[in-house]
């Protein structure tokens, strides 16, 4: 069985609550509706509703099982802005800028994991990894302990012999462009961290230098 469908297997297992905020998307919907139909997850989707239904027929895409939130009309976009503000009214933010900002599906749906509402929030299809990074953020912050945000790519070979039966991690690909040292070692332990969570197995981490300066990140049988 291949990593991905090891995965997909764990995920059906126990289906978490994922919000999808690019939800007037075509390939959003699409991906919402595939996810849901699988048993993967239980997917919101956020956005105009009219819009979102469009993208959906557009796609050919069945949202029947898929949660639908107009985010900027649900009947708790107040107590969303009080939360956000509450989060960053010390870094300055205002209860306008607040309210602002929640018309921003990204942070809307980053609020919901906040709020224990979701477990997690997928986005990236339209919006720039800039954006992305910044909402969850400003929504949710970093992990205790943690100074840093960083990214990894999952790469899934068709040689099962390398890595952990064909699965290696990278990191950080898309992130943080020029660590420091410190920065490196604190990417390292989280992609190894992330590495037990995603594939089960105890990493084994190198350290690749160039361009990028990358971490290089493969797991032990």
């Amino acid at each position: 069985m291949s990593i991905l469908d090891q995965i997909r297997q764990r995920a059906a297992a126990n289906p978490q609550r994922i919000v999808l905020p690019e939800g007037e998307d075509p390939r959003t919907v699409v991906a919402a509706s595939t996810a849901a139909r699988a048993r993967l997850a239980r997917i919101t989707v956020l956005g105009d509703e009219e819009k979102v239904r469009a993208a959906a027929r557009q796609a050919g895409a069945d949202l029947g099982e898929v949660e639908l939130i107009d985010h900027a009309r649900a009947n708790d976009f107040d107590k969303m802005v009080s939360l956000l503000y509450e989060a960053r009214r010390a870094k300055g933010l205002t209860l306008d800028e607040a309210r602002t900002a929640l018309r921003d599906p990204l942070y809307y749906g980053n609020l919901m994991v906040r709020d224990g509402r979701a477990d997690g929030s997928v986005a990236g299809a339209t919006s720039t990894t800039s954006h992305t990074v910044r909402a969850a953020l400003h929504c949710i912050g970093v992990r205790p302990g943690f100074k840093l945000v960083s990214s990894f790519f999952l790469m899934a070979l068709r040689d099962q012999s390398l890595g952990h039966n064909g699965a290696m991690i990278y990191a950080d690909c898309g992130v943080v462009i020029e660590p420091s040292a410190a920065q490196l070692a604190e990417i390292a332990i989280a992609a190894a961290d992330s590495c037990r969570a995603l594939l089960g197995c105890e990493p084994r981490v190198a350290m690749l230098s160039f361009a990028l300066k990358t971490v290089f990140l493969f797991s032990s049988r």
